[in-house]
């Protein structure tokens, strides 16, 4: 599945098929949804370091760390 993820991401940044299909999809959310905007994706990039933060508070803890990953 990564795989798969990355090799979408790197034919989107060509002008194929791929962008022209993002393009007509963000077309049409658009038009369905005219000036719906967010800033939701601004605040969610920093959700996994505070999970498991969170998580450590809660007291369950992780199988790795920095340490035992360097």
């Amino acid at each position: 599945m990564p795989l798969l993820l990355i090799g979408y991401g790197f034919t989107s940044l060509d002008k194929g098929i791929v962008k022209k299909t993002d393009r007509e999809f963000s077309h049409e959310l658009l038009e369905l949804y005219p000036g719906f905007s967010t800033t939701l994706d601004n605040k969610l990039q920093f959700a996994p370091v505070v999970s498991v933060y969170a998580l450590n508070l809660l007291g369950v803890r992780g199988r790795n760390n920095a340490i035992k990953l360097v």
